[in-house]
């Protein structure tokens, strides 16, 4: 929807940025952000219609992670449901949300929304402690970046590894020059590293 016609969702590039952004937050923090609705949703989360309960995660986290004005998340989410009975529920329950503060109890998993057998497992691997700073990093906004096959793009600044590779600031929608293919750092290492291996079979997975 975001990438598509411009004519079905004309967007400036600062808010085609900004839309992509919450997508993105909205879908890492998922669990959170289900914990935090149900405590002021007298409606049980599952029994919500779908839109309903996306537009209360969509509000949640700009409240809650992307530290927008409660004002400007609040009125632009309860304006979707307008002319809709849910109009009032959702403007309650973001109302809520918008002073809320957590105590610092929760368990790690709903926290940092991940999985709880995964959480358990690098608890009891590397320690809490530990275990919290993973997960803050794989929450964390990657770098954008990619690798230069000719000229690199202006204000980029090098990589961690390669010598091609460059890191771009993430403003707006991103237009590459000619040459420059956008990728992870990782991903661009694999890649490098394949022409080490001229004429075998390489099986990739993921």
């Amino acid at each position: 929807m975001l990438r598509g016609s411009t004519e079905r969702l004309p967007l400036s590039s600062e808010d085609s940025s900004l839309a992509e952004r919450i997508f993105r937050e909205s879908v890492v923090w998922k669990k959170y952000l289900d914990h935090l609705i149900s405590l002021y949703c007298t409606t049980p989360l599952e029994k919500l219609d779908e839109d309903v309960l996306l537009s209360l995660r969509i509000g949640a986290v700009q409240l809650s992670k992307m530290r927008i004005p409660s004002h400007a998340a609040v009125s632009a989410t309860v304006e979707a449901h307008s002319r809709r009975k849910t109009r009032g529920l959702v403007n309650a329950v973001l109302r809520k949300i918008s002073v809320h503060e957590d105590t610092g109890d929760l368990p790690l998993h709903i926290e940092y929304s991940h999985p709880r057998n995964l959480v358990d497992k690098w608890t009891r691997t590397m320690g809490a402690e530990a275990a919290g700073r993973l997960l803050r990093w794989n929450n964390s906004v990657p770098e954008l970046g990619g690798y230069a096959f000719s000229r690199f793009p202006g204000d980029s600044s090098p990589g961690r590894y390669l010598e091609n590779y460059r890191r771009i600031p993430r403003r707006g929608r991103v237009k590459p020059p000619s040459g420059f293919y956008i990728q992870d750092e990782s991903a661009a290492i694999v890649a490098r590293g394949m022409r080490e291996l001229p004429g075998e079979k390489v099986l990739e997975i993921g």
